[in-house]
């Protein structure tokens, strides 16, 4: 058994070879944690709905060639989408109306991302309130749902969600008083829905006088999302979609309308450019820049890892060659060529993880959306798939280090370990160059790949909103 004790004092002997070695793994480790934890969150939005969900995309074509694509649509598509299809088990309409002036005893408070949605939202987005009757919400104009956080602002930290219940608050100029019944939770950070107030959608037609929000087929100003029965073939309801427009909605034969669903899970990546697009949303290209740039990095860092681990073992060759002339088995040999490469990428590994969490912390204090390891986990935002690939790279490459380390040891002959001059013999160059070359050009891809991501994440920052 290789005793502690030993393995500690190499690292201690060649610690000008193992301490830059950590390091420099380690850096490059913790950035490659960073990097999935980006990722991982990117791809977690909306995979927490039980409820199978999707929302309505309508194609306006001109003469069988598609002139716009939007998530606006009329009053009446989400009913008759309900009514037609028995794949179809629920729907809610929405319609956003960004900002409004909560006004309540004399105070007014700017709350932002408002909405008008039905009832049905909150049973389709699992929406439980904390405070209020499930069964009379939103069935009268004029009725208030707030987050968590909106109540905040407008009541304070402090207030009983019950107690607050039926409070009046005014909107904006209007004259009339809107009552609160309602308390739910934020929506959750992975959500590309993030609205703070939630309107009755009743208000909308008498309140505000909007009569075409009651079942109308021209005038586009409404969002639909719909919940399909388990087990639906949305390929399958999609074509037979092909014949919902027609069916409504009286259109020449050079200019027609088509309806599609998208599953929500699909929305916050999707690839579709789509006009009044209300959702959040994230770049596929940017994510898949970044795997291959922590990739490559790692690579790079892991190359170098093992041409300094390469020079190590060449250096350690008089101790290897006393060793074999003791008698030292090849089996305990081995074991311990493999300790010494192991224990250091596991420090290694060890620095990594704390690389991340300062590199997290840093980008959280300049409000670069980021989650530590901790929160992913707590929260579920954590990907499975990612999360073994990460251990599944890591451990490849403890692995390949180790095998090339006692590769190279291995090949060093007993006599000319002792007779080297300072214990160093002459190893084999020709892989080494070739890593080395290999790492200048997987550096040069690396410095690339992230200008690029750079410039998409500026892009993404500077565009203008639609």
């Amino acid at each position: 058994m290789i005793k502690i004790k030993q393995l500690i004092r190499n690292l201690y002997r060649y610690r000008r070879y193992t301490i830059p070695n950590m390091f420099g793994l380690g850096v490059a480790i913790g950035t490659l944690f960073l990097i999935l934890q980006f990722v991982s969150f990117q791809l977690s939005f909306d995979r927490f709905y039980e409820n199978e969900l999707c929302r309505v995309i309508t194609t306006k074509y001109q003469d069988d060639k598609e002139v716009h694509k939007s998530t606006v649509t009329y009053s009446g598509v989400g009913p008759a989408l309900l009514a037609d299809y028995p794949q179809v088990i629920n729907q809610s309409r929405i319609f956003p109306f960004g900002n409004s002036i909560v006004n309540h005893q004399g105070k007014s408070i700017n709350i932002t991302r408002c909405i008008g949605v039905e009832k049905s939202f909150f049973e389709m987005f699992e929406l439980e309130l904390l405070a209020g009757d499930t069964a009379t919400i939103f069935t009268q104009p004029n009725q208030l749902v707030l987050t968590v956080s909106t109540v905040a602002k407008i009541f304070g930290s402090d207030v009983s969600y019950h107690d607050m219940i039926n409070a009046l608050v005014k909107l904006d100029n209007d004259m009339e008083p809107y009552n609160v019944v309602g308390v739910v939770e934020d929506l959750p950070a992975n959500s590309h829905l993030s609205y703070n107030l939630f309107l009755s959608y009743p208000t909308i037609v008498s309140t505000w006088g909007l009569s075409q929000a009651r079942y109308d087929w021209n005038m586009i100003d409404f969002r639909h999302y719909v919940q399909l029965r388990e087990g639906t073939n949305l390929s399958q309801l999609n074509a037979e979609l092909s014949v919902f427009g027609p069916n409504y909605l009286d259109m020449s034969s050079s200019e027609y309308e088509m309806f599609e669903l998208e599953r929500v899970e699909d929305v916050y990546l999707s690839p579709k450019e789509l006009a009044y697009d209300i959702a959040l949303h994230g770049d596929r290209q940017t994510i898949v820049l970044l795997l291959l740039l922590g990739l490559v990095l790692f690579i790079v860092s892991l190359i170098n890892f093992i041409n300094l681990n390469s020079s190590l073992a060449l250096r350690k060759s008089k101790n290897i060659g006393l060793q074999k002339v003791l008698g030292i088995g090849a089996k305990k040999l081995r074991i311990s060529l493999f300790l010494d490469v192991l224990i250091v990428y596991g420090i290694a590994i060890g620095l990594g993880v704390g690389v991340s969490y300062v590199e997290t912390y840093l980008l959280q204090k300049t409000n670069f959306e980021v989650l530590s390891i901790n929160e992913l986990i707590r929260q579920d935002y954590l990907s499975f798939p990612v999360l073994m690939t990460l251990i599944g790279l890591l451990l490849t490459g403890g692995l390949v280090a180790a095998l090339v380390h006692y590769k190279v040891a291995s090949r060093v002959k007993p006599t000319d370990a002792l007779k080297a001059r300072h214990g160093k013999v002459k190893g084999n160059s020709l892989v080494s160059q070739l890593l080395l070359a290999l790492q200048f050009i997987l550096s040069m891809i690396a410095f690339s790949m992230g200008l690029i991501v750079f410039d998409q994440q500026r892009h993404l920052q500077e565009a203008p909103m639609g």
